[in-house]
């Protein structure tokens, strides 16, 4: 496979990804990607530096801008059709959702300044963890914080907080009538939840090392060898890039438990 129109010489690539051959990088651009990552066609990556955690998907169409930088975490999730701008910067933790069609802004101009215009500003539009944009969403440079979800057709114009709802245009919190997005589960649960996810896959996987994977509440736990360990409480595993973790890994994290490697 020819990729004729990556351009620049500063591209790294993890092991494991599925990249489309018509992925488009400029020659001025800087780009990491994860292992285990998924680009689709027709994807463009702008000048500038821009970063993809593990096991990220990127579907058809995405424009980057990163321009400053575009750094997201891992298991991110861009849908199609949708704009990431990085002219102030943009930078996402773990877990993000970006349904498509979504416009991901870190500026705000147009005009003639020498005119009076006071559209003129790069700033930082920063995600934190488990951030969820339904689809169709307009974002500004704004603070978004973990566990938010923006509904359907969302425009934000404002701060997102903790676990909240937010609909409409401009949007604004609805928790009070939809109720909180994320619960509180305990990490007993979450280690009963795993232990039932391993058994799980190991009926429909019979080449599926089970052995291999062991769960724990504590880096205490952890020992120095082969075997992946998934602590539930910090939600990180210890990657080795086992063929029984990387296929457990992609049944597991699109909905039923994310971790993020170690």
């Amino acid at each position: 496979m020819k990729y004729n129109q990556i351009k620049s010489k500063e591209v790294s690539i993890g092991v494991g990804c599925q990249i489309h051959e018509s992925l488009e990088i400029h020659e001025n651009a800087k780009v990491t990607i994860g292992d285990h990552c998924y680009l689709g066609p027709g994807i463009k990556i702008l000048s500038g530096n821009f970063t993809l955690g593990d096991y990220s998907k990127i579907h058809d169409r995405v424009n980057i801008n990163p321009k400053r930088h575009v750094n997201l975490g891992h298991l991110s999730w861009i849908g199609q059709g949708s704009i990431l701008d990085g002219t102030g910067g943009l930078v996402a933790g773990n877990y993000l959702g970006v349904g498509i069609n979504s416009c991901l802004y870190s500026h705000i101009r147009h005009g003639d300044i020498g005119e009076g215009c006071k559209y003129d500003l790069d700033k930082e539009l920063t995600i934190e963890d488990d951030v969820w944009f339904v689809g169709m969403c307009l974002v500004s440079p704004v603070h978004v914080e973990s566990k938010s979800v923006a509904f359907l057709g969302s425009t934000i114009v404002k701060k997102m907080e903790y676990n909240k709802v937010y609909a409409g245009n401009p949007a604004k919190d609805i928790t009070n009538k939809v109720g909180e997005p994320w619960s509180s589960i305990s990490v007993e649960n979450k280690h009963l939840t795993m232990i039932k996810h391993i058994d799980d896959y190991s009926l429909i996987n019979k080449n599926f090392d089970k052995e291999m994977i062991v769960v724990v509440g504590d880096d205490s736990e952890i020992k120095n060898d082969n075997r992946v360990y998934y602590n539930v409480s910090k939600r990180t595993f210890t990657k080795k890039n086992h063929k029984s973790e990387i296929e457990f890994n992609k049944w597991l994290f699109p909905y039923k438990f994310k971790f993020s490697p170690v």
